[in-house]
């Protein structure tokens, strides 16, 4: 345990290549879920995130939680609202200090259950994305992050191989090195 403990402390501290960052964001996403036979009406969804980025030089990966609620329309009028907490990893490459490349994949699990619609409450899958950041002081930056997720659990309950894609935009701030 002391071993694991002074390794973090040396990884959060030691020399500039290595650093740590935390990042709040709001969160916005187009969510739409499809296959067999159904075909959801994406609307405007919103949320919030929390991530932590590990980074030593160029490379570096990030953990984080996202509270979102993907909207669909239904068919004859009215919202289906399903609200979730998506948990990212992903491998992200920083090309200079304002641009990053990321990969990864996602576990979101449902606030509630949906079998009323034949939703199940649960989606895992991959993602790729891509984040901008802009210098806005000393150990902060403002970032806009884009993600295209694309879910492969099976989400239906009632109708096989039906799956969520979802476009992200997470905006906010970063703070540390």
């Amino acid at each position: 345990m002391k071993v694991l403990l002074v390794s973090c402390l040396l990884f959060l501290f030691a020399g500039s290549a290595h650093a740590v960052q935390l990042s709040v964001a709001g969160e916005l996403n187009y969510s739409k879920y499809f296959g067999g036979g159904a075909l959801a009406q994406p609307k405007l969804g919103h949320g919030a995130g929390v991530f932590l980025d590990f980074r030593s030089f160029a490379v570096g990966f990030q953990l984080g939680a996202v509270y979102m609620k993907r909207i669909t329309a239904r068919d004859g009028g009215g919202l289906n609202t399903f609200p979730f907490v998506q948990l990212p990893l992903a491998l992200r490459l920083w090309i200079g200090r304002k641009v990053v490349l990321s990969g990864g994949g996602y576990w979101a699990q449902g606030m509630g259950s949906f079998p009323s619609i034949g939703v199940r409450s649960y989606d895992y899958g991959a993602f790729g994305g891509v984040t901008f950041n802009f210098p806005i002081a000393i150990l902060t930056a403002m970032f806009f992050d884009f993600r295209y997720l694309h879910g492969l659990a099976d989400i239906s309950s009632i109708k096989g191989d039906t799956t969520w894609r979802d476009v992200q935009c997470l905006v906010g701030f970063k703070f540390g090195r």
